[in-house]
This record gives structure tokens, C-alpha cells and sequence, in this order.
């Protein structure tokens, strides 16, 4: 009987061990895979004629942002790990139905050393980093 509980006495530190050392995997492998929560700011582009605003839905800094052909604007601050809807508006004031076909853009806001270009285009909204 002594011999059999001095091994048991044995093992327990072992799976003990094992069993630090693969939480502490799968907290380092769940670290690595996540996107830091952080605010992310952004510059409107527009480039398309038709286009006077940007309507932006989601989250953090949703709004209507008005822009002209041509200009740069700051754009919202938006947050990570947040999905956002971008559409190009025929309205300043992105009244109701102002929403140019095949002008929008559902993304996922990542995280950007300098932020990132919002860029209305005639072929749809490109996001790029800053």
C-alpha cells in the first residue's frame, strides 16, 4: 500500500503541471488570435461626383459625414472588433432613400498604426490603411 500512494503521490504534480501548462497555452493562443479593442480614426475620400455624404452605421462614430467631390474630410472615429456599413449618399444630410446603388461597404474596423482611408469611389468604397 506504501508503494502505491508514493506513486500516486508522484503523478499529482505532474498533472497538475500538465494542466497549468495547457491553460496557460490556451490563454497565449487566444491572445494571439484576438484584435486589441481600440479606437481607430478615419479620413473620408471622395471621389465620386455623385456622392455628397457618407453614412456610416455600426457603432462607434456612426453617422452622416458630408463631403464634397474631390476633398478629404476627418472622418469618425470608429472602434475595432466592430462591424460597420458604409454607403455613399446623394444628400448632404443622408435623407431617406439618398443611398447610391452598389456604393456601400460592410467591413470589420481592424486596427491601424495611423488609422485608415474611408474613399468613396464610382465602383464602391475602398478602405485602406492611412
Amino acid at each position: 500500500m506504501k508503494n502505491v500512494a508514493s506513486h500516486i503521490r508522484c503523478r499529482r504534480p505532474v498533472w497538475a503541471r500538465l494542466g497549468l501548462a495547457l491553460i496557460a497555452c490556451a490563454g497565449f493562443s487566444a491572445q494571439a488570435q484576438g484584435v486589441p479593442d481600440m479606437n481607430v480614426p478615419t479620413e473620408i475620400i471622395n471621389d465620386l461626383w455623385d456622392a455628397k455624404a457618407l453614412l456610416v452605421t455600426g457603432g462607434q462614430g456612426a453617422g452622416c459625414y458630408a463631403v464634397s467631390n474631390g476633398h478629404r474630410i476627418a472622418g469618425p472615429t470608429l472602434r475595432t472588433n466592430v462591424r460597420y456599413t458604409a454607403i455613399g449618399m446623394s444628400t448632404a444630410n443622408c435623407a431617406a432613400a439618398s443611398g447610391i446603388a452598389s456604393v456601400n461597404l460592410q467591413f470589420l474596423a481592424r486596427p491601424r498604426p495611423a488609422g485608415m482611408y474611408i474613399q468613396i469611389v464610382d465602383t464602391g468604397i475602398n478602405i485602406s490603411n492611412r
